[in-house]
């Protein structure tokens, strides 16, 4: 009897984390809803597939629940950095430097969770205006990416996504659209395809196409991104690609209509237990 039962409970562990793999970082993102999670790998994968989603509140009560059971290690680390990574999607900046720096302390030597941590506290640092820091710690994170560390393939994406957005707010567009331009490859050749991680890319390249002048291009890869995050359920990257076809203007959506596809993302995002940083 009791050999039936850990069968069972086996084969259902084995299929939940290949569903909820998908939804974080595979080619069912907007995948709802997802099964519970039984162990703490699931958690996160679960966690980040929800916030993937704008479901915010549930991203946060599965990362709490993770936190509570490993008190340290890789995926605690890993915890930290998604709850700074959650903040800083809705403005929080300052709030997620505090999570990311636990979880670079959390992280000891494992490569995925330190370089995972150094670039979200790159990303904490443009935030608030501190670029010379934001470039020292994308340095550091650097050498845990590095030829001979296996670390997963969205790792050396995330720290393109970061250079881009640096070099866009220190005025440089054709550094910033290089790096965008490098993340999009990244993503094509990634060795599980993320749609995810596409469109990010995407939302990346449009923004740092506009700070290089690019505007035309930038409306179209934005619009194509736009329609992408609609049939993906990406809520907050559909929220941020309104946002920015509302400044630079559309071919293929009216301006009511974009404002319209903001308001709903932000409202949904709000319901989902989401707090946007207002100021």
């Amino acid at each position: 009897m009791f050999t039936t039962i850990t069968v069972i409970e086996t084969s259902h562990t084995f299929v939940i984390e290949p569903t909820l793999a998908a939804a974080a970082f595979g080619d069912r993102p907007g995948s709802w809803p997802l099964p519970a999670a039984t162990t703490p790998q699931q958690l996160w994968l679960r966690a980040v597939a929800a916030g993937g989603q704008g479901r915010y509140g549930s991203a946060y009560r599965d990362l709490a629940v993770l936190r509570r059971s490993i008190p340290g290690g890789r995926l605690a680390s890993l915890a930290h950095s998604t709850q700074g990574s959650f903040l800083r999607q809705l403005g929080w900046h300052t709030l997620a430097r505090g999570w990311d720096g636990r979880a670079l302390a959390l992280a000891g030597a494992d490569f995925e969770a330190r370089a995972d941590a150094l670039i979200g506290l790159a990303a904490d640092a443009l935030g608030v205006g501190r670029f010379a820091a934001a470039a020292t710690l994308l340095a550091r994170a650097d050498s845990a990416l590095a030829p001979g560390p296996a670390v997963p393939d969205r790792l050396p994406l995330r720290r393109q996504w970061v250079a881009a957005e640096l070099a866009m707010a220190s005025g440089d567009g054709e550094s910033a659209v290089r790096h965008a331009e490098e993340a999009v490859e990244l993503a094509e050749a990634m060795a599980v395809a993320s749609a995810r991680h596409r469109v990010k890319s995407d939302v990346v390249l449009a923004a740092a196409l506009c700070s290089a002048g690019g505007i035309e291009r930038a409306r179209a890869v934005a619009e194509a991104a736009l329609d992408a995050t609609g049939r993906l359920g990406l809520i907050p990257l559909r929220w941020a690609l309104a946002c920015l076809l509302i400044d630079i203007e559309s071919d293929s959506f009216s301006a009511q209509k974009l404002h319209e596809i903001r308001d709903i993302c932000a409202g949904q995002v709000r319901r989902a237990g989401g707090a946007w940083r207002s100021a």
